[in-house]
């Protein structure tokens, strides 16, 4: 199994929302050129294409809407994680009520 880059997914998510890299890229505020690569990478890395490229804009290919729900899920259990690491780590004086750390046990002579 491989590894993913969440930001992968998310360009993913954005095109299939926008229908366009253009508009995903706005709404990312990325260049389009990232957001397309992205996409590029991740179908590659799926083997399989997510979006028919044509000259009137994109298409979802049939997988996009089995694949959806999956990186949907996958990007908020990502940020979720983050979320809940990052009210974990609240220094000592923004946590009232907490007593300090317990000093290290000194060996006795």
């Amino acid at each position: 199994m491989e590894d993913f880059d969440p930001r992968l997914l998310r360009a993913f998510l954005h095109v299939a929302r926008e229908r366009s890299f253009s508009a995903a890229a706005r709404s990312m505020g990325l260049s389009p050129s990232t957001v397309s690569l992205r996409v590029r990478t991740l179908e590659k890395r799926l083997g399989t294409d997510l979006f028919h490229r044509g000259p009137h804009g994109l298409t979802p290919a049939p997988s996009v809407s089995g694949l959806l729900p999956a990186a949907r899920e996958i990007v908020e259990m990502h940020d979720r994680l983050f979320e809940r690491a990052a009210s974990m780590s609240v220094p000592e004086s923004a946590a009232p009520g907490l007593p300090p750390p317990a000093a290290p046990a000194t060996p006795d002579p």
